[in-house]
C-alpha cells in the first residue's frame, strides 16, 4: 500500500504543480482594461485554482507534511493568482 500511494502522491504533486502553472499563465495574461479577455483570463485562473486545491486537499489526506511542503513551494503563486481573480469581483478604479 506503501509504494501506491507514493505514485500517487507523486502524480497529485506533478497535477497541483501544473493547475498552478496553467493559473499562473492565464493571470500573468491580466491585462487589467476590463476587457472580454481580461474576464476570460481570471476565470480560466479561478479554473486552475479550483484543481489545485482540489489536489492539494488529496495531497493533505494521503501525507500532511507534503501537504505543507507543496503549499509552501507554491504559496506565493497562488497569492498573485488569488489578487488576481478578485478583481473581476471587485473591479474599480483602483485595480
Amino acid at each position: 500500500m506503501k509504494l501506491e500511494n507514493t505514485k500517487i502522491l507523486k502524480d497529485l504533486i506533478h497535477k497541483v504543480e501544473n493547475a498552478i502553472e496553467e493559473a499562473m499563465e492565464y493571470a500573468n495574461s491580466y491585462q487589467g482594461n476590463g476587457s472580454m479577455q481580461d474576464t476570460t483570463a481570471i476565470l480560466n485562473a479561478q479554473y486552475y485554482i479550483g484543481y489545485y486545491h482540489a489536489y492539494l486537499t488529496l495531497i493533505e489526506e494521503l501525507d500532511f507534511d507534503r501537504f505543507i511542503e507543496v503549499a509552501d513551494r507554491t504559496r506565493d503563486d497562488w497569492e498573485t493568482v488569488t489578487r488576481i481573480i478578485d478583481k473581476i469581483y471587485y473591479r474599480s478604479d483602483k485595480l
